[in-house]
């Protein structure tokens, strides 16, 4: 078997299906933007922002599909970055689909319970795309230095976006292995799977407070303790 011709063929795969959902993001936005709903409240403005990113970011994923470095030696490593993409456009579309299907629960509240399961509201998971898509063409030499700057252009204006849902901490992080074990990094439900393979494991460096569960209860002591 031609395992690296497999790998080029999945590459393929998936870089045509981001393609294919990013257009229907833009379309699905643009109805909502027209007034297309469902009468039980308003998507919040974010949806037509990041609409105006989307177009960068389909001209990047069509232009992969030409790309030398995705039939030869880098694709095996280009392979889980591209995977990581998919994971987040995946998010998109249940974010997406919560605001545009009609119901008789608010697309406000749809939209705030799609966020709580997906990592994040549209602006955030649109972000950590970018990210990664950046983080994919500098490495891989895909895009030109003029569609480079596009892109990061496109995501100082997606970090400039008003957070869309009320008290949504700005900022995340993101862990990406390019080695040859699996991670699965989970920010959401269900359970957290760590690399066990061979890839470098890449842990973050936490900074300021970090809190575990309920906070604790406030001392008695007003020294502090005992």
């Amino acid at each position: 078997m031609d395992v690296p011709g497999v790998e080029c063929y999945e590459i393929e795969s998936i870089v045509g299906q981001i393609g294919v959902e990013l257009d229907l993001f833009r379309k699905i936005s643009n109805k909502l933007g027209e007034g297309d709903g469902d009468g039980q409240g308003h998507p919040p403005p974010a949806f037509g922002d990041v609409a105006k990113q989307l177009l960068t970011l389909i001209a990047t994923f069509n232009g992969m599909k030409s790309n030398p470095n995705l039939q030869h030696g880098s694709s095996q490593y280009i392979l889980n970055p591209l995977k990581y993409c998919q994971s987040q456009v995946l998010c998109l579309r249940r974010l997406f689909s919560s605001v545009a299907h009609k119901s008789d629960e608010p697309a406000t509240s749809r939209y705030a319970k799609a966020a709580a399961r997906n990592g994040g509201g549209v602006e955030a998971v649109t972000m950590e795309l970018l990210e990664a898509v950046i983080d994919i063409v500098q490495n891989f030499g895909h895009a030109t230095k003029a569609h480079i700057k596009e892109l990061q252009n496109a995501l100082d204006e997606v970090r400039q976006i008003p957070p869309s849902l009320p008290n949504q901490a700005r900022g995340s992080f993101t862990i990406i292995n390019y080695g040859s074990g699996p991670q699965n990094v989970n920010s959401r439900d269900g359970d957290q799977c760590i690399n066990t393979g061979l890839g470098q494991q890449w842990i973050p460096i936490f900074q300021g407070p970090v809190h575990f569960g309920p906070p604790a209860p406030p001392s008695t002591d007003s020294k502090g303790g005992r």
